[in-house]
């Protein structure tokens, strides 16, 4: 499995040992949908801010499928969409030396790519095992999280069969600052080993695991331990319109029976463990 060994890893780096196990890869699904015409428009307050278009390639074949779903806006030349597109480039793999100004285009060379790694995994697959039954997939959808006047909010979320025991999943994002397109990354909390802070993610792991104490809470852990001192997940913080969300990807602190802990610390709530930076950005959220 070389081939896509290589395609994942700038996509699944950061999660790679958190990635979820399926017993059972996902049935096939759809044909070619070229250019989904689903228009999506964007509010915030009464400002209608940009509108934004999902565009999707699905393609399945005899050795499996290949899915990939992007939204971005109408202007593709908008400084936004050019932005995700190469975030989405990045994550695919980072080889499309074309412009951004075009996500079809992006989407359909790392489809393509991806399709001809597939073919050529399969039938390494069949050759080692005499089994032409085994149907392979990758699926991945780049989608708006949130979007203002100062920020905006993209995710990614991966789901592969590459013939294995198992299948793969996994979350990421990232929100850019508007001004320059800057990433945020975890470096805009301040102090989050301190019992305050470390309390808030409590709350909310509290929340998603239904459990009343931290006694409780800690049997949710991979590491117990961690009910002391929690680590920041490997998802960038993602900024929403109420709050930054929080997303543990599977294997990072419970086991695949947990699914991915999410929670929304609430802006009020968060914001004294902000840098300046980040303060700035949430101003009137």
């Amino acid at each position: 499995m070389k081939h896509l060994k290589t395609l994942f890893l700038p996509a699944i780096a950061a999660v790679a040992p958190f990635l979820i196990s399926s017993c059972d890869p996902k049935p096939a699904k759809g044909t070619l949908l070229d250019n989904v015409p689903n228009i999506l428009t964007n509010v915030v307050g009464d400002s209608i801010l940009q509108t934004w278009v999902k565009d999707s390639i699905s393609v399945t074949s005899d050795f499996g499928h290949v899915g990939i779903s992007m939204q971005h806006p109408v202007d593709t030349f908008s400084v936004t969409s050019q932005a995700i597109t190469e975030y989405m480039s990045e994550m695919l793999g980072g080889k499309y030396d074309g412009s951004y100004t075009s996500p079809k285009a992006v989407m359909k060379y790392y489809h393509a790519d991806l399709m001809s790694q597939l073919k050529t995994d399969y039938e390494e697959v069949k050759r080692a095992r005499g089994d032409d039954e085994v149907k392979m997939e990758w699926d991945v959808t780049f989608s708006k999280v949130a979007d203002n006047s100062k920020f905006f909010t993209y995710k990614y979320t991966m789901y592969n069969y590459l013939g294995g025991a198992h299948g793969t999943s996994a979350l990421l994002g990232v929100t850019f600052r508007k001004s320059d397109m800057r990433r945020m990354g975890w470096e805009i909390v301040r102090n989050y080993a301190n019992d305050p802070f470390q309390e808030l993610m409590r709350k909310g792991l509290r929340e998603y695991f239904e459990v009343k104490s931290d006694d409780e809470l800690k049997n949710m852990f991979l590491n117990p331990d961690h009910i002391y001192s929690l680590p920041l997940p490997e998802c960038p913080p993602l900024f929403t319109d109420h709050g930054i969300m929080f997303v543990y990807n599977p294997y990072e602190i419970g086991p695949y029976a947990a699914g991915m802990p999410t929670f929304t610390i609430p802006y009020a709530d968060i914001q004294p463990y902000l840098t300046t930076t980040a303060q700035k950005l949430i101003e009137k959220q």
